[in-house]
């Protein structure tokens, strides 16, 4: 017999998948906001936006004489598509000039 067990998610996946869904590109992020929005601990909220900095999902910003806030980073699809756009230039340059 299978044992299914419902998997509760770690603070680190659920503030994850919160600036995965909504839309905060034009907010500040502070561990604090999210700490009260999601109800984490605030240290724990702190060390995951430090997790997601490192992992380039947000970037930090912030002075020495305040707490850090940061801001999501907009998702690379647009950027996939630019290189993907150049990519095709550049071969339909190198294979206009072959037939010279």
């Amino acid at each position: 017999m299978i044992e299914r067990r419902a998997e509760v998610p770690s603070n680190y996946a659920r503030l994850r998948f919160f600036l995965e869904t909504e839309d905060l590109a034009s907010r500040r992020l502070t561990a604090e906001w999210l700490a009260g929005r999601l109800v984490v601990p605030l240290g724990e909220c702190a060390r995951a936006l430090d997790r997601l900095a490192s992992e380039g999902i947000v970037q930090r910003h912030g002075r020495v004489d305040a707490p850090p806030w940061f801001e999501v980073v907009p998702p690379a699809s647009r950027a996939r598509l630019r290189h993907v756009a150049l990519g095709i230039g550049v071969l339909a340059a190198a294979l206009a000039i072959v037939p010279l």
